[in-house]
This record gives structure tokens, sequence and C-alpha cells, in this order.
């Protein structure tokens, strides 16, 4: 236990996890397929006309388990508005699977393919994204606090009265 405790510190020390708040500059939307843990495939760009939230993210991550239950909120107050919600789990999928349960996440939680990661250029989890309904990056957040969270729900709201 002592062992897996203090690989978990080096693995968050290593990713910077949960290091910044800021919003950073925004890059290129890369689009992906992957598998969910409902066993289906999504693809981003099947997505056009919502608003997407994406969270990268790792089980053995602090902040990324904090961020959970505030994208479960967001999720089901505008899940029927058009926003979608989807989680990319950068670890072991039994780890991925047993977390979605014990944590009740209601969103697609999808298993990164170590290139989608790498596209997306993250270096720190959890990292979370919104995507508009052109399929465009219009907001960064690395890291998790209720500011940063503040912010992504007033894009969200932005976006949906356009």
């Amino acid at each position: 236990m002592k062992n897996l405790t203090i690989l978990a510190i080096l693995g968050c020390l290593l990713l910077s996890c949960g290091s910044s708040t800021k919003p950073s500059q925004i890059t290129t939307n890369y689009n992906f397929t992957l598998e969910s843990n409902q066993g289906n495939k999504i693809t981003l760009s099947n997505l056009r006309g919502k608003v997407v939230i994406l969270d990268f993210w790792a089980t053995w991550c602090p902040p990324c388990k904090a961020a959970i239950p505030k994208l479960i909120e967001l999720y089901n107050k505008y899940q029927g508005q058009g926003v979608v919600v989807i989680g990319i789990a950068l670890d072991e999928r039994d780890k991925v699977i047993k977390l979605v349960q014990e944590m009740g996440i209601n969103y697609p939680v999808l298993f990164d393919d170590q290139v989608t990661s790498k596209n997306y250029e993250i270096q720190s989890i959890p990292t979370l994204f919104v995507i508009d309904q052109k399929g465009k990056q219009v907001h960064k957040e690395i890291g998790f606090s209720e500011e940063g969270f503040k912010t992504i729900e007033e894009k969200v709201n932005e976006l949906l009265k356009d």
C-alpha cells in the first residue's frame, strides 16, 4: 500500500496533477474515436452541433476525482440543452470502470489510446476543454478549482445563448 501511495504521488508530480488552474492557450481540435466504458465507440466529430466538455483524468489523481461530482452536476443540468460531458481516462480499464461505478459517473467515459492525449498535449491532469457547436475549442482549463469550474459553466452558458 505504501508503494502504491508513493507511485501515485510521483505520478501526480510527473504529470503536474492539478498544478495550475489558469486557462491555457487554445490548441487545434483533434478528432478521435475512442471506446467507452459501455463498450461503444464515440467519435468527437459526430458531436458537432453540441457543446462538448472533455475531461482528461486518471483514477489516482485527487483533483481529477474532485472534479467528477461537478461534471456530473453540469451534465445533469445541461444534457437536455445540447451539452455533452465526456471523460477521457488515462489509466487502466478495470480501475476506471470501478471508479465510474463508485462515483456514479453518468456521462460517457472513454479510454485514452495515448494518441489522443498526445494530440491534445496533455501534460497535467485534470485538463478540461470546452468545444463549441462547430467543433472549435473555446476554453482549456488545467487543474481543478471552484473558480475554474465556474468559468467552464459560464462558457457553456455563453455558447448556449448563441
